[in-house]
């Protein structure tokens, strides 16, 4: 490469040279250094190369996703080594937090792209996979492999069995490895089901699930939808006022049936005060509404995750087949995670005085390494090198 990444983040990298050969090591930085500081719409292959200004060639970068010569799952352990030994966890309580995202495609070119529901986009020819976050103290990374959804037309071309949205999510929560004593899986309402819900039982786990104004229950003896059973609640005077991190809000717990469940359940609703938004919960946790809310909103993690892997390049790639689009998922992930480790890093180095946000990092990382490009160029020409060596030598590198 000619341009390297920061002193921090190569050292970063260079943990990885126990679990890839040299040659892989090397495709490893460059592919990593690439996804951090390349702009929008440039992290597919070519992109990436010409950013860092590697001077392999194409198909040398282009095979280390399509033909691997290296194993994804020790690298992504190495990684999940690294940010426990660095970063602060908490052994009482942990959160896997499941949920899929869908990233657009513009032709039906690649495997497994189909059309796909967005509550963002709407039905959209995409990409959907299904992932499972991990939550523990200030640990966050994705807690298993991620999962590419597609449907059975899709399925059958592929040669593999299909598999529903359901059936990934419990595979996520099948595989995962619980830490903390406890472990509190946090589902939106499609996947507030009793395949779902009886897994979590059958591992231990408690649960926390959205639902929909119009989720079935019983409530009373009577069969209603659960926004009539809001107003119903509403009338009768039943809400609270509940102070939850600063902001007041009207919050009941109730006991119901919920036929889908096939249980009885806590049906926890939030209306914050004055606005009409509104936040229906249910839950098998004996906690006050205070807490269950405060580990609901743990949720949100998962969705800023998915923003800032979206600057990343999450989704930005040309493969045809979907193993080396699966790789380009699970390397934006683990670049996410270099970054959360990053930012815990210049705490300790003293570079901030806090935790700084994961935009900071990305600009602090691109930010480097315009001054290490600037510092490459300044020592070439003091060595004499010639302006047009340089621009042949650089070729199209973009430090943007």
């Amino acid at each position: 490469m000619v341009v390297l990444p920061p002193e921090r983040l190569n050292h970063l990298l260079g943990r990885f040279r126990n679990v890839l050969s040299k040659p892989q090591f090397e495709n490893f930085r460059s592919v990593m250094f690439g996804l951090i500081i390349s702009a929008c719409k440039e992290h597919d292959v070519k992109s990436m190369r010409d950013t860092v200004g590697e001077t392999k060639c194409h198909s040398s970068i282009n095979r280390f996703f399509t033909s691997p010569a290296w194993n994804l799952d020790n690298v992504m352990k190495c990684a999940q080594e690294i940010i426990f030994s660095t970063v602060q966890h908490d052994d009482n309580l942990e959160f896997l937090i499941i949920d899929d995202t869908v990233c657009k495609k513009y032709g039906t070119q690649s495997e497994m792209v189909c059309y796909n529901h967005s509550t963002v986009l709407g039905t959209v020819l995409s990409h959907d996979y299904v992932t499972g976050f991990y939550l523990c103290g200030n640990v966050c990374l994705p807690s298993s492999p991620v999962r590419l959804y597609g449907n059975p037309k899709k399925c059958n071309e592929k040669g593999i069995p299909f598999r529903t949205k359901i059936q990934l999510c419990n595979e996520i929560i099948g595989e995962h490895r619980p830490i903390a004593r406890k472990t509190v899986t946090l589902i939106d309402s499609w996947y507030t089901g009793n395949e779902v819900i009886s897994n979590c039982k059958k591992r231990g786990y408690d649960w926390i699930g959205d639902l929909k104004p119009n989720r079935v229950v019983l409530y009373d003896g009577k069969r209603m939808h659960v926004s009539d059973l809001l107003n119903i609640l509403r009338k009768e005077g039943q809400f609270t006022d509940t102070v939850i991190d600063g902001q007041i809000y009207q919050t009941l717990k109730v006991m119901a049936y919920i036929p889908s469940l096939k249980e009885n359940v806590s049906i926890v609703i939030n209306a914050k005060a004055d606005t009409k938004d509104v936040h229906i919960l249910c839950t098998d946790l004996q906690e006050d509404v205070s807490t269950i809310f405060k580990y609901a909103r743990k949720r949100v993690t998962i969705e800023n995750s998915y923003k800032d892997a979206k600057q990343l390049g999450f989704g930005e790639y040309r493969f045809r087949k979907s193993e080396a689009a699966l790789i380009h998922a699970h390397l934006v992930f683990l670049a996410y995670i270099l970054l959360q480790i990053l930012r815990f890093r210049l705490l300790s180095y003293r570079i901030t005085k806090g935790v700084p946000s994961m935009e900071f990092v990305m600009t602090w990382v691109r930010k480097k390494t315009r001054q290490g490009f600037i510092h490459y160029i300044c020592d070439k020409l003091k060595q004499g090198t010639s302006i047009r060596s340089l621009i042949m030598t650089v070729g199209k590198i973009d430090t943007n």
